[in-house]
């Protein structure tokens, strides 16, 4: 029996809860001391309050908005929120667990309406219907209080761009009809790495993932999506989804991703601009998502997908290099493959920085895997020179006419006869040119 989600209005207290809501908000100090009162305490009161001061006190804010504004908005979550019941009825809202390849599509009202109760912390209880997945062993908390905890100014400005366009959106027919699908895929069929005849895909290189005219970006996930979210330096991950903010409702629907697991979010819109990464990131304004609409089996959905995959923290040498590259090989291409769109595949250095991956190991994962499943790759190598080592690769296999299978078996050859030697260390060698070498 499939488990579902339990909306904050399904929940004894709801209505003494919405009696809080419905209160008036006038200024910012009001939304703080209404989230104190809506937590019976459990949020310190100014949190909100401390970081709108640290939002208006920066230097140099793009698109600033001043409270007048941000109160309108507070009025425009508190709409959603107030109208859940009314927008969900007679919706059955199905978790998607690992083992099943399946989706949910919900409109784009109804999404904006749980991203409003997240970013008031409304779903503060075990929000998963009884079953085999259990909400703390299973599933991350969907809440976007965290943005005030940690004060993350650029999240707030993500968020509050999301919300301003929901309220210009609100009555356009097109926002109304529209879909955002949320897909999960269990892979079944491995493929033959070794054996594979599928030439390797076309490789372009681009300035930065969300920027590419591709219809399918990767994700470089976490097993728990967005867990500990806004608590630490921004991880691709979380900009990722703070710039399309729509991708945030597979963390309620969602539990931990497993080996063979891959996600994906069809038909989010990108609504900000950024620079940089981690501590440095910066919002830069609002976007215009020029992504056309498609139909999907019963309604309109953008036509872009972002597809989350994790990578293994294995950051030692023969857990990257040996152990683990098979596993996060399939992975690659559970996600490459769950989508047949006529559209190449982007993406960039997968989990390296915050997790150690080797840069080099996750591209070859990346291109078997893009090559596979017949999608070019659009890459964005964030290291200094990398994209001279991808050019050189991507000549090579073109000049020799290399396929997946060789490519796969000739990096097990490097490997196997480069660690016969104990001193040597994977770090420190360069695979594609030992790979070069065999031809």
């Amino acid at each position: 029996m499939s488990q579902h989600i339990i909306f904050p209005w399904d929940v004894p207290g709801w209505n003494q809860l919405k009696e809080k809501i419905q209160e008036p908000i006038n200024s910012i100090a009001d939304f703080d001391m209404r989230i104190v009162n809506l937590h019976n305490g459990r949020y310190k009161a100014r949190t909100i309050i401390d970081t709108f001061n640290k939002y208006y006190g920066e230097h140099g804010i793009v698109d600033l908005l001043d409270e007048k504004t941000v109160v309108g908005i507070i009025d425009t979550i508190k709409m959603l929120i107030l109208d859940g019941q009314r927008t969900f009825k007679g919706v059955n809202l199905c978790t998607l667990v690992t083992g099943m390849t399946s989706n949910q599509s919900l409109t784009r009202l109804q999404v904006a309406t749980l991203i409003a109760c997240a970013f008031m912390g409304l779903f503060n209880y075990n929000y998963i219907s009884p079953g085999k997945f259990k909400m703390k062993t299973s599933f991350s908390d969907f809440s976007l209080l965290g943005i005030f905890i940690s004060s993350n100014i650029f999240a707030l400005q993500c968020m509050l761009r999301y919300f301003a366009n929901v309220a210009e959106y609100i009555n356009d027919s097109k926002f109304m009809s529209a879909s955002v699908v949320i897909m999960r895929k269990h892979l079944r069929a491995i493929p033959n790495w070794e054996q594979s005849n599928k030439p390797i895909s076309p490789i372009y290189i681009s300035d930065k993932v969300p920027d590419t005219l591709s219809k399918l970006s990767i994700d470089y996930a976490t097993e728990w999506l967005c867990q500990d979210i806004f608590t630490k330096s921004l991880t691709h991950e979380e900009i990722q989804f703070l710039v399309r903010p729509e991708c945030f409702v597979s963390v309620l629907l969602c539990s931990k991703l497993e080996p063979l697991d891959a996600i994906a979010i069809m038909g989010s819109e990108r609504m900000s601009t950024y620079v940089g990464i981690g501590t440095n990131v910066r919002y830069t304004g609002k976007y215009a998502d020029n992504a056309p609409y498609g139909k999907s089996a019963t309604s309109l959905v953008l036509q872009h997908a972002v597809v989350c995959i994790d990578a293994t923290h294995n950051i030692n040498g023969v857990g990257q290099f040996i152990t683990d590259f098979d596993r996060d090989l399939n992975k690659a291409f559970c996600g490459a493959s769950m989508l047949q769109i006529n559209s190449p595949m982007a993406s960039g250095n997968w989990c390296y920085g915050a997790y150690g991956g080797n840069h080099i190991v996750k591209f070859l994962q990346l291109i078997l895997a893009a090559s596979e499943s017949g999608k070019p790759l659009i890459y964005t190598p964030s290291i200094s020179d990398f994209s001279k080592t991808i050019d050189k690769f991507s000549d090579w296999v073109q000049s020799e006419e290399i396929c997946v299978g060789e490519v796969y078996g000739m990096y097990k050859h490097v490997i196997f006869n480069y660690t016969k030697d104990p001193s040597n260390r994977l770090d420190n060698l360069d695979i594609i040119d030992h790979m070069i070498t065999l031809t």
